[in-house]
Formats: structure tokens, sequence, C-alpha cells
């Protein structure tokens, strides 16, 4: 069977109510998870300069390589060294944590200037990783590189003032669309898919044949003779009394 419009309509008053609480409970559930179940991250971020010197630019033995492709490829070898495993023990020693630092290191291709972005679950945390990263990523390169590179702290790190992560109203509202959307597709397939034909003037729309005849529905004609009959008796009982009287 096709979907059509029509489909789609009555599929959606039909589960309308069971959408709405599908969505409710899943919302829920999506709040509390995000709120009492999921630690929080706050992000910390400071940028440095990776300055090359001159002499050493001119005095670069990559042939045919200008002076900023030589600073551009020291600045990726810095990079490089900052992402190490050596240098996070650093950090993760000088800012005394009892957990992995866990920080990354960007930079971008037109300039010298890298970014150290540094998450943990506490804002002191966060802030005391970017800070010590900042702090002693000068000290580490000079030991590992012969460039004679320096490293100028551009931005300090400052401590955050909100999370990043989780977001509960955002999880929320995906959770909850998407019970929503779930239940609607589930029942729509059920109508679409379903090979039982509901009523006559369903066979009707989708034939050309006339309906010549109809199985009744026993269940309600079964209802309505009770009903018939309790009504019956009642009458019949009404009658009696006000014959007596």
């Amino acid at each position: 069977m096709e979907i059509t419009l029509e489909n789609v309509l009555t599929v959606l008053r039909k589960c309308f109510v069971r959408m709405l609480v599908a969505a409710l409970v899943v919302g829920i559930g999506a709040y509390l998870v995000s709120r009492y179940m999921i630690a929080p991250t706050y992000v910390s971020t400071a940028k440095l300069n990776i300055v090359v010197p001159i002499e050493a630019r001119e005095n670069s033995v990559a042939s045919s390589s200008s002076a900023w492709v030589y600073a551009n490829r020291q600045v990726l070898t810095c990079v490089e060294l900052l992402q190490s495993n050596s240098f996070a023990k650093i950090v993760r020693e000088n800012a005394v944590i009892d957990h992995n630092a866990s920080f990354k290191v960007t930079y971008n291709e037109d300039s010298t200037i890298i970014t150290i972005t540094a998450s943990d679950n506490t804002p002191k945390e966060a802030l005391k990783v970017a800070l010590t990263a900042a702090e002693y990523a000068n000290d580490f390169i000079a030991e590992k590189n012969d460039a004679l590179l320096s490293v100028v702290i551009v931005d300090m790190p400052e401590e955050p003032r909100a999370q990043i992560a989780p977001h509960p109203l955002r999880n929320v509202a995906l959770a909850a669309v998407a019970a929503a959307a779930i239940v609607f597709a589930i029942e729509l397939l059920r109508e679409t898919l379903g090979t039982k034909v509901k009523n006559e003037n369903e066979l009707a729309r989708h034939y050309e044949y006339p309906v010549i005849a109809v199985i009744p529905d026993f269940n309600d004609a079964a209802h309505h003779s009770k009903n018939d009959y309790y009504y019956s008796s009642y009458a019949k009982k009404a009658e009696e009394d006000n014959g007596q009287e």
C-alpha cells in the first residue's frame, strides 16, 4: 500500500498520544542521564607563537625552500613535539594532577600561532593543565629541537565559566524528537505495509469492483444485542411498575 498524505495524517491522529508519551519519557531520561550520569567537560585555551630566528631561516639547508616554508615546517615540528607522550607526562607531573592530562595542539598553516586546548571535568583542573602546558612548551621545544626556536605566549588561558558538554537541553530535545519519530515511523509502517482491510471504504478505494457484501462485526453486534436486552428488560420492568401504581 502506498504512503499518501491521508495515511500520514490518519496515523498521526491515531498515535499522537503515544508519540507525546514516548517523547516525554525519553526526554526525561535523557535529561537525568545528561545531568547526573555524565561528567561535565570544561575547556581552557592558550595561544602560543613559535618564533623562528631570521638567522635560522637563512641558514636552513632545505634546498629551494623559502623562509616561510621553513618556518611553517618548524611550527609543525613543534606541534608534533607538544603532542608527544613525553610532554604530556611533563604537564601531568607539573600540574599536579592524578590523571592523564587531556589537551590537544592545533595550528593554522597560514601563521606560526599554535593553540593548546585543555579539557577536564572541573574548571580549575582545565585551567591548570592549559597553563602548565603553555609555561613548559618553550623549555620542552628548546630541549628537543636545535632550531633555536622560542615560544611566546600570546593568550594566557583563563578559567572556563561554563561547560561545553554535555548539553542537557539539547540532548532532551534530540531524544524527544527521535522517540516521537520512531513511534510515528513504526505506526506508519504498520499502517502501510499491513494487508488487513479495515472497512468497505478502504476496499472500494483501492479496487474498482463494487462491494456487494460485508461480514458483520460480531463483537459489536453482540455488544448492541446485550445493550438492547438490558434496555428491553429495564423498559419492561418500568412498565410493570407503572401498571402496579
